[in-house]
């Protein structure tokens, strides 16, 4: 088992979240684990943020704009995850945010 973190560093790592410093850069300064930093800050009473993953991300209305285009254009889903470089579900959910259901063939396809 690892020695725990001393009170120095941990409060470096609290004041390094608190400043926005990224989490990546924290472990690597700071020589602990990913687990080892999410539990210092809950124990200093910080909630982290869950990290923001691709697959989450918004699209921008732009992005939006021309994934709607493409489907008015007759586009299916795996033509538009070509053309705008994303996975299925995230090209689903773009379509479901923009009111479209995704071809009930394509489903079958897959």
């Amino acid at each position: 088992m690892a020695a725990p973190t001393p009170d120095h560093v941990q409060a470096e790592i609290v004041a390094d979240y608190e400043a926005n410093i990224p989490v990546q850069r924290i472990i690597d300064t700071r020589g602990v684990s990913a687990p080892t930093l999410y539990k210092i800050l809950r124990r200093h009473g910080i909630i982290p943020a869950r990290p923001l993953r691709a697959r989450d991300q918004d699209w921008t209305p732009t992005e939006l704009e021309r994934i709607a285009e493409l489907h008015r254009d007759g586009a299916g889903v795996v033509e538009i995850m070509r053309a705008m470089g994303a996975g299925h579900v995230r090209v689903s959910r773009a379509l479901h945010r923009l009111g479209v259901e995704s071809d009930p063939a394509e489903k079958k396809k897959r």
